[in-house]
């Protein structure tokens, strides 16, 4: 790595400004780069699987392994999982079609999975999942408001 210039101080200045860009919320490599975050590293055209390399060995970062392939999703809180990062998604959006919401996993952050993963895992959390509608919603009450 040092012979191409990279230093342990251009990797810890990765992790801690993909962090900052982060902001608190979920991200991938994937998503990092479809929301515009540049960083230095990226000109040396490295595959992905690289950059999330940097960031699963970074102090300042926890990460959970998701859906086929195992993503790899990065957040700063102390124990960040699928159940709260589908949390957080239906806080900002707002119920979505299971559908919607696999086509929005894929597009924004590389996360390929399956009907039936994603509608366990909406169970898991404190969210609402409507076998019927095949929708999930922030909790019952508003599920309950929609019918």
């Amino acid at each position: 790595m040092e012979s191409l210039g990279i230093s342990k101080d251009n990797l810890l200045d990765f992790s801690q400004s993909a962090k900052n860009f982060a902001n608190g919320r979920y991200f991938t490599v994937q998503s990092l780069k479809n929301h515009g975050f540049e960083h230095e590293l990226f000109q040396f055209g490295f595959d992905d699987y690289f950059y999330e390399s940097v960031l699963r060995y970074s102090p300042l970062l926890k990460f959970f392994p998701v859906g086929i392939g195992s993503t790899p999703v990065f957040n700063e809180s102390e124990n960040p999982n699928i159940r709260n990062m589908l949390e957080s998604i239906i806080m900002n959006n707002g119920s979505m079609d299971i559908y919607d919401m696999l086509s929005y996993l894929n597009n924004e952050y590389g996360i390929n999975t399956e009907k039936y993963k994603l509608a366990e895992w909406a169970r898991e959390s404190n969210l609402y999942y409507s076998d019927t509608m095949e929708k999930i919603y922030k909790d019952y009450d508003e599920f309950f408001e929609e019918i």
